[in-house]
């Protein structure tokens, strides 16, 4: 059933009604009046129905468990593995079985999942238009050294989409303050893209918090490294395009221009594109007046830069990773050859065997 409330229509479905233009579950006694806000922590935890309505009955605890039950026929989520045999991984962590909550940060309820082994934290933050699963295979990979923390980034996967804050100094700031929510003791970031970039200006911004940062084929934002704009105009393009498609269809895509992914990368990749707002694309950028060499040259924990391959991506280009090391004596480079923009899809191994190596020398 589809009702309207002011310039809202909601779908009425038990104890849990769908906002259609705030993408989001929320508990009937939400939607009437000034109190509909205080349910937006129900658009992250989890796509159950009966979840959203729970969460609103008055808790008022700011990190919730976020177990998933029933699965949403608006929200589509990852299998926990994939069953082909042409798949070259099987995940061994099923994602049912990861601690999946969902935390307020900036006034943004961020959706997370923790692996919990007790080890030192490690915040994974993806790039744009992924969302924290697609960290799961190498999270799996490094859980010996690191406790993963999947994170899905503001207007991305199963977290708050606001109106407007996709700066990359706004994400900086979530990774920031959610390792203060989380009292997580000196953390490591491991970044990819927007993810990195987003890492590395919260290493200089908050010095004093990190263990470590790994930033894959980073976006810094500046001037000679960042993408043309135009790139990010077919991004959206293509984006859009995404969604007049069947998921059939986006697979066979997939399968045709990555090749070399294992599938269940694929999987997890598609998936998160469905999640994504347009402002992500139509808003990125840096504050006026934000100094990011200034920024950079804060960073004070031992870094690492993967690049790609400047053949198959300008992300960032040899010259890019030379005036990043030239910034700070903690940030060392390297470029692993034949990869794409997608490092840690297209060279897996190469790319764990440098995580190792740098997180077994923290």
């Amino acid at each position: 059933m589809i009702e309207r409330r002011g310039n809202e229509r909601y779908r009425r479905s038990g104890g849990s009604v769908w906002s259609a233009s705030r993408r989001a579950w929320r508990c009937k006694s939400c939607t009437s009046g000034p109190t509909r806000q205080s349910c937006r922590r129900s658009n992250v935890s989890t796509p159950s129905r009966a979840r959203a309505a729970s969460l609103c009955a008055g808790s008022t605890t700011r990190s919730t468990s976020a177990t998933p039950t029933a699965q949403s026929p608006t929200i589509s989520r990852p299998s926990s593995g994939c069953r082909s045999s042409e798949c070259r991984h099987r995940s061994t962590t099923p994602e049912g079985s990861l601690a999946d909550r969902t935390v307020l940060v900036n006034g943004v309820h961020l959706r997370y999942q923790r692996f919990g082994n007790g080890r030192r934290p490690a915040l994974f933050l993806h790039g744009i238009t992924d969302w924290g699963i697609c960290w799961l295979r190498t999270a799996e990979a490094l859980a010996d050294l690191v406790d993963p923390i999947l994170v899905d980034q503001r207007g991305h996967g199963l977290s708050e989409k606001p109106n407007d804050g996709y700066l990359f100094t706004d994400y900086a700031a979530d990774a920031i303050a959610l390792a203060a929510e989380l009292r997580l003791e000196k953390p490591v970031v491991v970044g990819h893209s927007l993810g990195g970039g987003a890492g590395l200006l919260a290493a200089g911004m908050a010095p004093a918090i990190w263990g470590g940062l790994i930033a894959v084929d980073p976006a810094t934002h500046d001037l000679r490294t960042i993408a043309p704009m135009h790139r990010l105009a077919e991004f959206l393009a293509r984006q859009r395009r995404f969604r007049r498609l069947s998921r059939a269809q986006i697979a066979d895509l997939y399968a045709e221009q990555h090749p070399d992914w294992a599938i269940e990368e694929r999987e997890r990749t598609i998936a998160g594109k469905v999640h994504v707002v347009d402002e992500v694309l139509t808003s990125i950028g840096m504050p006026a007046g934000f100094n990011v060499e200034a920024c950079l040259r804060a960073i004070a924990c031992p870094t690492l830069v993967i690049r790609a391959d400047e053949r198959l991506s300008q992300t960032c280009p040899r010259e890019a990773g030379e005036w990043l090391r030239s910034l700070s004596s903690a940030v060392e480079v390297m470029m692993i050859e034949g990869a794409g923009h997608n490092v840690q899809r297209e060279r897996f191994d190469e790319t764990v065997a440098a995580c190792r190596a740098f997180l077994s020398k923290l």
